[in-house]
């Protein structure tokens, strides 16, 4: 198992994790098989979505947070609406790999979403399955699954504010 560490500098904002994931499947020396990332953080979560947008992280925050807003008027709905966010996005993902390299879209990339920020220090981990039935050790002693959970905010950071790239 491997610790991605990623963060936001906005309330709500998302890192886009995938060449950390990639760099652990050289790492590891995956083949053909799964790397499993997850998240044990109740306001986080991860996602594949599209990376040809400059705006991405705009408009998938604005579509979630006008199915579960922060504020329904003037009235504040709770502190678990962050986790209820999470939740519904998923706090893990399995990615195929094949010949070494990640199975994504030509346009996607995986990416932590953090709902109740700014979090600069969130810790992914992850890991990985060869599809031959067990789990894949490495002299390191990595594999099983990836998670992530809050460390020092190395991915590449968005957010909703005035702090995009």
């Amino acid at each position: 198992m491997k610790i991605i560490e990623a963060g936001v500098s906005a309330p709500e904002g998302l890192a886009d994790i995938t060449e950390q994931v990639r760099e652990y499947i050289r790492e590891v020396r995956l083949k053909d098989g799964f790397v499993y990332i997850q998240i044990p953080e109740r306001t986080c979560a991860v996602t594949i979505t599209i990376n040809d947008d400059f705006n991405i992280d705009k408009d998938f925050l604005n579509k979630i947070n006008r199915f579960l807003p922060k504020y329904n008027g003037m009235q504040f709905t709770g502190w678990t609406t962050s986790n209820v966010k999470a939740s519904l996005v998923g706090m893990s993902e399995q990615v195929m790999v094949e010949s070494g390299e990640l199975i994504l879209g030509l346009h996607q990339s995986i990416y932590m979403v953090e709902f109740n920020g700014p979090s600069t220090d969130l810790s992914l981990p992850h890991g990985h399955h060869t599809g031959r039935g067990r789990r894949t050790q490495t002299s390191a002693g990595a594999g099983g699954p990836v998670r992530c959970r809050p460390g020092k905010g190395t991915g590449r950071k968005r957010g909703t504010g005035s702090d995009h790239r």
